[in-house]
């Protein structure tokens, strides 16, 4: 996907401590987004739930009005 490496990986090339430094910094910026991601994403399917369970009252509550209306 991408053919040109970023500047700070070619400069730490040839130096192992800022190898380990930037691959220290890069997965800690990895746990950083993997919890938002994941706190977005149970966003998500709370509000799903809640819209579901919204859907489910009302369609609860327009047969009720049809079966009280055809008696």
């Amino acid at each position: 996907m991408f053919t040109k490496k970023p500047t700070a990986y070619l400069q730490a090339a040839n130096d192992p401590a800022k190898r380990q430094e930037l691959r220290q910094r890069t997965k800690k910026h990895g746990e950083i987004a993997g919890g938002i991601a994941k706190t977005w994403i149970a966003d998500c399917v709370q509000k799903d739930e809640e819209l579901l369970a919204f859907d489910t009252k009302i369609t609860e509550a327009v047969w009720q009005i049809v079966y009280e209306t055809c008696k």
